[in-house]
């Protein structure tokens, strides 16, 4: 593809296919429908959709969950990443694990699966018994967030290629 061809929504020069402005007006678009609720048994905030929100961006969340019931920090997640895409659109997004410990204990603890992404943090990074409990935690939750925002960013990418296609018909 030519570095010349332009975004027919906007004008901007496409990178990778991809028009970086639509991408994040439509990464704000989805954030706008993000909300922060209470819940009133724990006083806790957590993260919800708002009434009305598309089915489409339902979807892109029940994806982001891969196969987990609904759950706070997927949600926190996906919310994040679509802030970051909002931010920095197609370049390098900064990551990064929970800093209390008692909150990554408490992000593990939520869902059995999630010791999973901590045995595969321990491979990639090629990790040994002397690496630290705390940072294995944190490696682990780091590759779950990095999953949901490669997830999020190839949905809103699709559905950028869907309505090009729309326009194109």
């Amino acid at each position: 593809m030519s570095s010349d061809e332009r975004c027919e929504v906007c004008g901007e020069e496409l990178d990778d296919e991809i028009c970086e402005r639509c991408l994040k007006n439509l990464a704000k678009e989805v954030g706008s429908f993000f909300e922060v609720k209470e819940r009133k048994s724990t006083e806790e905030n957590y993260i919800s959709c708002r009434d009305g929100t598309p089915s489409w961006i339902r979807e892109m969340i029940y994806e982001a969950h891969s196969g987990m019931l609904p759950d706070d920090y997927k949600y926190r997640f996906v919310s994040d990443a679509v802030d970051i895409i909002a931010d920095v659109g197609l370049g390098e997004p900064y990551i990064e694990a929970d800093v209390y410990t008692s909150d990554l204990l408490k992000w593990v603890g939520s869902s059995l699966t999630r010791t999973g992404y901590c045995d595969d943090a321990i491979q990639e990074y090629g990790m040994d018994s002397k690496t630290a409990f705390t940072t294995t935690l944190a490696m682990g939750q780091e590759l779950e967030k990095r999953e949901v925002y490669d997830m999020v960013l190839n949905y809103l990418k699709d559905k950028i290629k869907q309505q090009e296609l729309i326009n194109h018909e």
